[in-house]
C-alpha cells in the first residue's frame, strides 16, 4: 500500500470575491457529492475505507466577504456532520487576502507578515468556536509558507502543516494581474518533485 493523502480545500467559487454579492459555495457542495460516491467505490476496490481532509477557509477574506470567518459552519452543518461521521478531518486552509480600500480590491498579502500572523489568528479562533477543537491540520493557499507561519502555526496547536506542494518553481504571484506583495517559494526540490 502507497500512503496516500486526499486533501480537498473548501472555500468560494472564485478568489476575487465581490464583497457585495458573495459567491456560492458550490464547489463545497458538489466535491462532498462527489466523495460519497467516491468513498464507497474506492473503499470497495481496496478493501478497505477511504477517508479525505477537508481544509475549511474561515479567514478575513471570508469574514469582510460572508460577514464571518466562521460563515461556512453556520451554513453547512450537516454537511461537517456527515464528513465526520464518516471519519475524515477537518483542517483549516488559509489565504492571505486583504481588503484594500485605496485600491478597491483584494491583495494578495504575502509580504505582510503582520497580515499573514492576523489570517492565522483570525482562522484559528474561528475554527475552534466552530467545531469545539483545536485544528490539528493546516494548508496555507498558493503553496505559501515560510518558517515564521510555520512557528505561529506551531504555537496556535497545529500539528499537521500541509501546506508544501513539491514540484512548483518560484514564482511572483499565481495572480500576477492583480495586487500582491512577496512571492511564492520554490519547491522543486522538496521530496516528490521534479527538480
Amino acid at each position: 500500500m502507497i500512503p496516500t493523502v486526499l486533501s480537498i480545500d473548501v472555500e468560494p467559487d472564485g478568489y476575487f470575491l465581490d464583497r457585495h454579492r458573495p459567491p456560492g459555495w458550490r464547489g463545497f457542495e458538489l466535491s462532498v457529492e462527489y466523495f460519497r460516491a467516491f468513498r464507497d467505490r474506492a473503499s470497495r476496490t481496496i478493501g478497505r475505507p477511504i477517508h479525505a481532509i477537508w481544509f475549511v477557509r474561515m479567514d478575513p477574506q471570508i469574514a469582510e466577504t460572508y460577514g464571518s470567518p466562521r460563515w461556512v459552519a453556520e451554513q453547512y452543518p450537516r454537511l461537517f456532520d456527515e464528513l465526520a461521521a464518516a471519519g475524515d478531518e477537518i483542517g483549516l486552509h488559509v489565504h492571505a487576502y486583504r481588503w484594500s480600500d485605496a485600491q478597491e480590491e483584494w491583495i494578495v498579502d504575502h509580504g505582510n507578515q503582520d497580515w499573514i500572523d492576523h489570517c492565522i489568528d483570525t482562522s484559528v479562533e474561528a475554527f475552534r468556536g466552530s467545531f469545539g477543537a483545536p485544528a490539528r491540520l493546516f494548508r496555507f493557499g498558493d503553496h505559501w509558507t515560510n518558517e515564521r507561519t510555520v512557528s505561529r502555526l506551531e504555537a496556535a496547536g497545529i500539528r499537521y502543516e500541509l501546506t508544501m506542494e513539491p514540484g512548483h518553481p518560484a514564482v511572483a504571484s499565481n495572480h500576477p494581474d492583480k495586487p500582491y506583495s512577496g512571492s511564492l517559494p520554490d519547491t522543486l526540490r522538496a521530496p516528490g518533485g521534479s527538480g
